[in-house]
C-alpha cells in the first residue's frame, strides 16, 4: 500500500492490491483481494474479491456466493442469491415503500384491499335478509304440492271422460262424445 490509510486486512491476501483506498475492512482469505476504493467492508473468504469501487458491503463465503451485499452511500441492501429463500423470524418494520414482485407500494395496496374487504363484509350483512326468501320458498313448495293433487284430480276426471262416457242432461237424448261435439254443446247451452 502506498497512500491509503485506515485500512484493516485480516487473512491471507486480504486487501492484497489496495494501493490508495482508505477506511476499508477485510476479514477472510482473499477478502477485498483486488479492492482499490474506499469505505468498503468485506467479510468472508473471497468476499468482494474483484470489487474496485467505494462504499460497498460484501458478506460471502466465496468469490461468487455473496449472501449479503449493499451500498453504504445509497442504503441499498441485497439479501440472498438468485435461488433460496430469505426468512424473517421476527417482526419486520418497514419504513418506506415495499415492493413485492410486480406489486409496488404494497402498504397502499393492502390499505385499499382492507377497505374493499370491509365494504364486502357490510354487503354480506345486508344480504343476510335471506330469511324472507325462506318463507317464500316454503309457500311455493306448499303450492306445488297443492297443484300436484289438483293435477291428479284433473287426470281422473279426464280419464273418466275419455273412457267413452257420454254426457246427458235431464231427459234430453245423448248429445255427444268427447271431441268437437262438446264445443257445439256448450255453444247451444244444452248443459
Amino acid at each position: 500500500m502506498t497512500t491509503g490509510s485506515g485500512n484493516i486486512g485480516v487473512g491471507t491476501d486480504a486487501l492484497r492490491r489496495l494501493d490508495s483506498g482508505a477506511n476499508n475492512v477485510a476479514i477472510g482469505n482473499d477478502a477485498g483481494h483486488n479492492a482499490t476504493g474506499s469505505n468498503n467492508v468485506f467479510i468472508g473468504n473471497g468476499a468482494g474479491y474483484n470489487y474496485t469501487g467505494d462504499n460497498k458491503l460484501y458478506i460471502s463465503n466465496g468469490t461468487s456466493t455473496d449472501l449479503i451485499t449493499g451500498f453504504f452511500n445509497t442504503g441499498d441492501l441485497y439479501l440472498g442469491q438468485t435461488s433460496g429463500t430469505v426468512t424473517i423470524k421476527n417482526d419486520a418494520d418497514i419504513d418506506g415503500t415495499l415492493t413485492l414482485g410486480s406489486l409496488s407500494d404494497v402498504e397502499s395496496s393492502i390499505g385499499t384491499n382492507t377497505s374493499n374487504i370491509s365494504t364486502n363484509s357490510s354487503n354480506i350483512s345486508t344480504n343476510s335478509s335471506i330469511t324472507s326468501n325462506d318463507n317464500d320458498i316454503a309457500t311455493n313448495a306448499t303450492n306445488i304440492s297443492s297443484n300436484d293433487s289438483d293435477i291428479s284430480t284433473l287426470q281422473t276426471v279426464t280419464s273418466n271422460i275419455t273412457s267413452g262416457a257420454r254426457l246427458y242432461q235431464g231427459g234430453y237424448q245423448n248429445l255427444t262424445t268427447i271431441g268437437t261435439d262438446i264445443i257445439k254443446l256448450l255453444s247451444r247451452r244444452y248443459i
